[in-house]
């Protein structure tokens, strides 16, 4: 069974590049979500359910249960997706995505939850004031945060909705890469069904 890595805001699947490299296991396919590097279906209205009912889409073609890991807002998609659908999910980690109503969202995710600033944000945002706010705000290392903020496109931005490491900020997949692989890794190894054999099959993204 393959790995499915799923990204948040405003992310696409390259936010798993550096996670990727320090696996042990090469079945690992990071997907991009609609509007986030990927095209929208037509009439698409970049809801939660939407996105949910994407992913189970997508999920029933694997053929078989899934490793699923979600960051951020894929946190809480795929959350959504394994309790809707725990027969396409072998394992499920998240991050980074907490569903509990005492959380105090970093300011970023509290600017996207007002419809109005919102819209203000996305509109005004300039790629080298976003990667610098990266860096300084979130301690995103500055290349990797140049190439994050490349990726923000007109479709990501309205794709953008209102709807373990204590030594790392939002974004551990770019900060400490490695030990988000080990610690994927253990999580995987602690399921007896998953054997050798079963990594031997290759990404396709």
């Amino acid at each position: 069974m393959p790995a499915i890595l799923i990204h948040g805001v405003p992310d696409t699947h390259r936010v798993w590049a550096g996670v990727r490299r320090h696996l042990e296991r090469t079945d690992v396919e990071a997907w991009d979500l609609p509007g986030f590097g990927a095209p929208r279906p037509d009439g698409f209205g970049s809801t939660k359910e939407e996105y949910a009912d994407w992913l189970i889409d997508r999920l029933e073609g694997v053929g078989e249960p899934v490793d699923l890991v979600g960051h951020d807002w894929g946190c809480i998609l795929t959350a959504r997706v394994a309790s809707l659908r725990p027969d396409l999910v072998r394992t499920w980690a998240g991050g980074n995505g907490p569903i509990s109503a005492r959380y105090a969202w970093h300011p970023l995710a509290r600017i996207w939850q007002d419809q109005v600033e919102g819209d203000r944000f996305m509109a005004e945002l300039t790629p080298q004031g976003f990667a610098a706010d990266l860096v300084a705000g979130f301690e995103v290392p500055a290349g990797l945060a140049e190439e994050m903020v490349r990726q923000v496109d007109a479709p990501m931005k309205d794709s953008i909705r209102v709807v373990k490491f204590v030594d790392c900020n939002h974004w551990p997949l770019l900060q400490r890469p490695q030990r988000v692989a080990i610690a994927l890794e253990e999580h995987w190894q602690r399921h007896p069904s998953l054997r050798g054999g079963d990594h031997d099959r290759p990404a396709d993204s």
